[in-house]
């Protein structure tokens, strides 16, 4: 298992669609967050991969909590 980390930073411009079918509709906010993903990689491919987030922080920075 591989772990890489990263932070994500970007507006808030587009639909967003939920698992359930429904749209968030963009708000034009910022957003900045910390994401961590642990992969696991077989003949230089991901095979299997974990994203983790704070969804929370997330929707509180885009504006839809």
């Amino acid at each position: 298992m591989k772990k890489s980390s990263q932070v994500v930073e970007g507006t808030f411009t587009e639909p967003m669609v939920l698992q359930d079918g429904t749209t968030i509709e963009p708000t034009g906010n910022k957003f900045k967050f910390n994401m961590v993903t642990l992969a696991k990689w077989y003949n230089g491919q991901i095979t299997e991969e974990y994203p983790y987030c704070d969804n929370d922080e997330i929707a509180r920075q885009m504006g839809t909590d």
